[in-house]
């Protein structure tokens, strides 16, 4: 069963992520980042030294998920999307740093 994919492309030296989708069900589960930390694998294969992806400016959570594998805010993109929403244009130099905030115990 699939329950998440991803689609990237190289130009020069970075990696564009054009897609990061997970079903609903299967979220906050590590699907996500299963496949961020694959797309860095080919990224490294293919000799880049940054990832950049686009997000909304309403998505939290990917935002978050993206924070936490060392990607950044490069710059706002208004009305980015068809429905008039801004994205965020987020990059990461590879190799990727995951940071993963634990449970106080």
């Amino acid at each position: 069963m699939i329950c998440g994919f991803s689609a990237f492309s190289r130009k020069r030296r970075t990696l564009r992520v054009m897609n990061l989708a997970v079903l609903p069900e299967y979220r906050r589960q590590g699907v996500a980042s299963q496949l961020l930390l694959a797309m860095e694998e080919m990224a490294k294969l293919w000799g880049c030294k940054e990832m950049a992806l686009e997000v909304r400016e309403s998505n939290y959570g990917a935002q978050a998920l993206y924070a936490r594998f060392g990607f950044y805010k490069a710059r706002r993109l208004g009305r980015y999307y068809s429905d008039g929403e801004a994205a965020f244009l987020m990059k990461a130099r590879l190799p990727l740093r995951v940071h993963i905030q634990k449970n106080p115990t």
